[in-house]
């Protein structure tokens, strides 16, 4: 842009001038600020800067100031300088066309210089280019787009790439922002709120960054990253400090292919519905994520993507449990969680279904891959087979016609006692045609070191009968304090019942709720 201050030297000017800065409290463009409005004209002849006002904008909240804008946005495009729009309402009976304008649109905050839909229209403003362009900015900073519930979509962009939206808000339409290949874009601290989609994002890629923004009191999905039609899928978005929250239908709804990161973001409080619902590759890193607003309210739906969360306080609300953590799938999308912080219910005995990959705390006092556990047969024979990587896959072939035949496997506990008297956690990835009993088991031994039967034993939960693999956790048991040597998995011996074991954790509890959570499971 042309020489005079700064834009940073400027919205100082206009801030000291005004006394602006958002109120708490304040309903944004809902009401107009009753702070004094800047010399705006003066400020705007110093700085080189063109004023809207020139142009006849009045921005009284009285008359159509749409063509009077679309003037000044000519103009500045014509003359290289930015626009600079004052505080005020606006109001728009037709679009604002910055298609083929290379503009920067400068209002003087979210809540003072609002742009409102007077009548019934497809876009407010219209930056959808036809063709693809490499160097093709703009800027948008400082105001509030007011669908009045009139709007298709607030701001539509295309093909414009490099772009820059600042502290601009969009309430009340269709859809708040809607961008489609755009690449290299940055947008800090926006706000969409009060649409059916709030924040559309399509095929977009090349490092695109959303900083500080806000997508909230949806009605269908906050944020949408999908790949529509034919084009490559959106890749390397992030968004950092960003939140997600208050409102019906999904938060975060990502497209087959979509890779995206979130880093350090507060995501899905108060939301109805799924809060992530995946099909790409998606990365949750630090932050706080929330689900069980309602009972419907689950973490995620895995579809056909993966995603993982990393170092994340889950939270979960009014209804969230292990058990409704992670909702029905049926794509054969993974989840990674690892080193979660848990502020919701893991007690009593949830059953996840799906194909776990890898649960529990990294350290375990037993074998923790089924293939190193050893057969159990008891009045019965059983065939053994190797079941995936690390697994073992257990069938009775025969039993006899007694009361207490079982079939199963064993691992030794820790020979120095560790475990007893204390709470443990167990947890289990196994799959059964019957129920399956998990046990610690010790013998009696008299004075003189021989064995007295029978064995004790202490059940430590009943694993049910599951024909696709599963994960079972018993939590918050508290093993006896007697001298348990094996730790068992059995069922009854009746021909033809099988079992496979993949995965067993059996760890110390250090407090009442897990500290970290890890889980790793496909659909």
């Amino acid at each position: 842009m042309a020489g005079g201050i700064g834009r940073r030297r400027l919205l100082a000017g206009i801030g000291g001038a005004a006394g602006l800065g958002l109120a708490s409290n304040a309903a944004y463009c809902h009401r107009q600020s009753d702070t004094p409005a800047p010399d705006i004209g003066t400020i705007a002849k110093l700085s080189g800067i063109l004023d809207a006002q020139s142009f006849g904008v009045t921005m009284s909240g009285r008359t159509d100031d749409s063509a009077a804008l679309q003037a000044a946005i000519d103009a500045a495009h014509a003359a290289r300088k930015m626009l600079l729009i004052p505080g005020g309402v606006a109001l728009l009976g037709k679009p604002l066309r910055l298609q083929g304008r290379s503009v920067r649109l400068l209002g003087v905050g979210m809540d003072r210089t609002i742009l409102r839909a007077e009548v019934a229209m497809d876009v407010m403003i219209d930056v959808r280019e036809t063709e693809d362009k490499i160097v093709s900015p703009f800027e948008i900073e400082g105001l509030c787009l007011d669908g009045a519930g009139r709007v298709g979509t607030a701001l539509a962009i295309r093909y414009r790439h490099h772009s820059v939206l600042r502290d601009m808000l969009c309430t009340s339409a269709g859809t708040g922002v809607r961008e489609t290949d755009c690449w290299l874009s940055r947008r800090y601290n926006c706000r969409v709120e009060r649409h059916r989609v709030g924040w559309l994002i399509e095929r977009n890629g090349h490092s695109s960054l959303w900083e500080g923004c806000s997508f909230v009191e949806c009605d269908e999905t906050h944020l949408a990253i999908d790949t529509p039609g034919q084009g490559e899928p959106s890749s390397a978005l992030t968004f950092r400090g960003c939140d997600v929250e208050f409102g019906r239908g999904t938060g975060i709804r990502i497209g087959k292919g979509v890779v995206a990161a979130f880093d350090n973001c507060y995501i899905g409080e108060n939301i109805d519905g799924i809060v992530f619902d995946n099909a790409g590759l998606a990365t949750v890193s630090g932050g706080v994520a929330f689900f069980g607003h309602t009972p419907a309210s689950a973490l995620v739906r895995p579809g056909d993507g993966t995603i993982r969360f990393q170092g994340v306080k889950v939270n979960g609300q009014n209804a969230g449990s292990l058990t409704n953590m992670v909702a029905p799938s049926n794509g054969p999308g993974k989840i990674d969680i690892r080193d979660i912080t848990p502020a919701f219910s893991i007690a009593g005995d949830p059953t996840i279904a799906g194909r776990p990959l890898m649960i529990g705390t990294a350290n375990s006092m037993v074998a923790a891959q089924g293939r190193n556990w050893n057969t159990v047969a008891r009045g019965c024979m059983v065939d053994r087979a190797a079941s995936g990587t690390a697994g073992v896959r257990l069938r009775c072939r025969t039993a006899t016609a007694t009361a207490n035949t079982q079939f199963g496997a064993s691992t030794p506990l820790p020979a120095d006692r560790t475990a007893s008297g204390r709470p443990v956690s167990a947890i289990v990835v196994y799959a059964a045609s019957a129920p399956l009993t998990l046990q610690a088991v010790g013998v009696q031994t008299g004075s003189e070191g021989r064995q007295n039967a029978p064995a004790f034993i202490q059940v430590l939960g009943i694993l049910p009968a599951s024909t696709s693999e599963r994960t079972y956790l018993k939590l918050d048991e508290r093993l006896a304090d007697r001298p348990f040597t094996h730790l068992e998995i059995v069922g009854p011996a009746t021909s033809g019942n099988w079992m496979t074991l993949e995965n067993v954790t059996l760890a110390l509890r250090a407090d009442a709720t897990n500290a970290t959570l890890n889980l790793a499971m496909a659909q």
